[in-house]
């Protein structure tokens, strides 16, 4: 049923993201007369000729710029959160995902007016929707549930016929439908796996694993044959020390190249017979002067690729050999072409950037409206994601800690006061409960340790007080991940009871699960070292690998395996309860 715009601001007036206005045509003006400018970081850009649809996440809105006039004419609530919108096929209107209240929603908007109808309830954390024209069908991703959501719709897109669900075996992020929709890409959250799906019926048919990790853009030639991720590369042999992030050794940050059909078949084996997806490096930036964390990539049937740099504000674009590197807004996120312009939203800057491809030239600047004084929380975010906080721009806080998590890889640091033993890189959600700091339990400060990682991993000059401050403002605020699935009542009951009576409370100490203490884990690491501080088992059922060094696969190699720290092997009965317990948290 379409919803009026006079019934959609009763639920915006109560929504927790929703900037309560009196009329959508009047967002932009009520909303910065409220607050003295709002917070939108937009997220999706859809552009089609005479008009540029932006979405913004924090503010639920969407802004509506006219190209050839070059500016914002309109602004619309529309949900609570944002997390993408994408255009409905032969139509003005879009999809959007509110992840806010976890719905999908189509909506319908010009300068003065807007309408939204409620499609369907979609899975938490949902993060990217990706539309198939000739199945009718949406698909919705959602990172921490780990499902992938069919909806099926009826001619036209007007009404959903039909939802269903696959469970990935990873937290994913970015899609791409392939090969005439017939192959669904779904990119892993964190690491390099990449999940091909047949997205006819909904199956899983194989994973590609790319010797990298934080996949951020997925893209395919016009003639469909050459496939691009863009994704960051750590060297697994090199050291965190000066010369080898100088040097390139440690990180490389590049879109990686395939051929689309190799990559759906797996021809990409290497001579061991292992599961590495190889393809050719299309390096950004380099020896003074690196780009850290490329993101979205676009394409058109020219011949021109671009790729945004998010870490170092900037979009690289590539026509017939040449490279230019475009100075934008504060990390560019998201792209589309139309008309010859290539439009960039910079969710930092609430700015879209307008460039011509043919000449590498920044058109405009669009702001997208009034915004207010960051809060400390908020400025820490910027400087998370800012990879001109390391030398020579090569990375970000992000680059290893994906979003606050953990690309699940080894990194060897000074995090141990010096290098040959490198460590699992560990998740920062949640991280305002686990002090002390370091697997060696060496940091008693979480604004320390963020001033070391700063100086000693990312080569960086050291940060001011505010700066420390304020990373540290922002990491407190991140919460620890959900569990992947749920429990119920009684596993988590029968679980805690064996986590109590087999002594994991020992070191893992309730309700933080983690203790000030380090402890002997029987466990040594390259240079003998058995003595570590057991990081917090919240969110533990969302790491990709467990241990200082990542040896144990998931929690049953922990148990089973490994028996960690178990005097005695444990029942069939007390395993399941236990693993109950560890997946609930």
């Amino acid at each position: 049923m379409r919803i009026a715009s006079v019934v959609c601001l009763v639920f915006l007036l109560v929504t927790a993201w929703g900037i309560g206005v009196g009329s959508y045509s009047s967002a932009i003006e009520l909303a910065e007369n409220r607050s003295g400018g709002t917070l939108r970081r937009p997220v999706a850009i859809v552009a089609n000729g005479d008009r540029v649809l932006v979405a913004n996440r924090r503010s639920g809105t969407i802004s509506v710029i006219q190209p050839f006039a070059g500016k914002v004419v309109a602004e619309h609530s529309v949900a609570a959160r944002i997390a993408d919108m994408i255009a409905i096929p032969h139509t003005d209107a879009v999809f959007v995902l509110d992840d806010g209240q976890d719905r999908l929603l189509t909506v319908s908007l010009d300068d003065a007016d807007v309408s939204i109808d409620f499609v369907t309830n979609v899975p938490k954390s949902a993060v990217k929707l990706v539309v198939s024209e000739s199945r009718r069908r949406v698909f919705v991703n959602s990172k921490w549930s780990r499902e992938l959501a069919a909806i099926d719709f009826d001619i036209g897109f007007e009404r959903a016929v039909h939802n269903r669900t696959l469970t990935l075996p990873f937290a994913s992020h970015e899609m791409l439908l392939l090969d005439g929709e017939r192959i669904l890409l779904v990119a892993d959250a964190f690491g390099g796996r990449i999940g091909v799906i047949d997205a006819a019926n909904l199956k899983l048919l194989g994973i590609r694993t790319l010797d990298g990790h934080n996949v951020r853009g997925l893209a395919v030639s016009a003639d469909g044959k050459d496939l691009y991720v863009a994704h960051q590369q750590f060297n697994s042999t090199g050291r965190a020390d000066y010369e080898d992030l100088h040097w390139g050794r440690l990180v490389t940050n590049a879109v990686q190249v395939f051929k689309t059909q190799g990559f759906i078949e797996n021809n990409f084996a290497d001579r061991d017979g292992g599961a590495i997806t190889r393809g050719w490096l299309d390096r950004f930036g380099g020896i003074g002067g690196a780009s850290g964390d490329p993101a979205a990539v676009v394409t058109d049937g020219h011949g021109l690729m671009a790729v945004c740099l998010s870490g170092s504000g900037e979009v690289a674009i590539r026509s017939g050999g040449l490279v230019r590197r475009i100075a934008v807004g504060q990390r560019p996120t998201a792209m589309a072409i139309d008309n010859g312009r290539l439009f960039v939203a910079n969710r930092f800057d609430d700015s879209v950037t307008v460039i011509s491809p043919d000449t590498g030239k920044v058109v405009q600047t669009i702001s997208l409206g009034k915004r207010p004084q960051l809060s400390a929380i908020e400025r820490g975010e910027l400087l998370f994601f800012d990879a001109r906080l390391s030398h020579d721009n090569w990375m970000s806080c992000h680059s290893c800690h994906t979003d606050g998590h953990s690309t699940g890889l080894l990194v060897d640091t000074l995090g141990d006061g010096d290098y040959g033993a490198p460590k699992r890189i560990p998740s920062l959600l949640g991280t305002r409960n686990t002090g002390p700091w370091a697997w060696n339990g060496s940091m008693n400060s979480l604004s320390d340790q963020i001033q070391k990682s700063v100086t000693t991993t990312m080569h960086g000059d050291r940060l001011t007080e505010r700066q420390a401050k304020d990373l540290v403002s922002y990491l407190e605020s991140l919460p620890a991940p959900p569990p992947t699935t749920r429990q119920t009542i009684e596993q988590v009951r029968c679980g805690r009871d064996v986590f109590k009576s087999r002594g994991c409370v020992r070191c893992h100490t309730l309700p933080t699960l983690t203790a000030t203490e380090t402890f002997d884990v029987g466990l040594s690491d390259e240079r003998g070292r058995r003595t570590f501080n057991p990081p917090s088992l919240h969110g533990v059922s969302q790491r990709a690998r467990l241990f200082h060094d990542g040896r144990a696969a998931g929690l049953k190699d922990v148990i089973h395996r490994f028996r960690h720290q178990l005097e005695k092997p444990l029942s069939a009965e007390e395993s399941a309860a236990l693993l109950a317990f560890l997946r609930s948290l």
